[in-house]
């Protein structure tokens, strides 16, 4: 490609990204939580869970932080 007398180069490539865990599902307990209330649920994870942290946050519509939790991965649950 050339504009005026200079020239410009690129180029592209494509690659495979292994993803050594990932999040299968999430699923809440419930549709709605009252202000005070806790919301709960479970999450499925896939790959190798070992040595990982799963971190779960809560933001309400208005973008705020709510709630953060986190918990170790052991393979089974967190």
């Amino acid at each position: 490609m050339s504009t005026g007398n200079k020239k410009q180069d690129w180029g592209s490539a494509s690659y495979t990204v292994k993803q050594p865990a990932r999040v299968v599902k999430v699923r809440l307990d419930g549709d709605a939580v009252r202000a005070s209330g806790t919301l709960t649920g479970s999450a499925r994870l896939a790959g190798r869970l070992d040595g990982l942290t799963l971190v779960t946050e809560l933001w309400d519509q208005m973008g705020r932080l709510l709630s953060q939790e986190s918990a170790p991965v052991d393979g089974r649950s967190a």
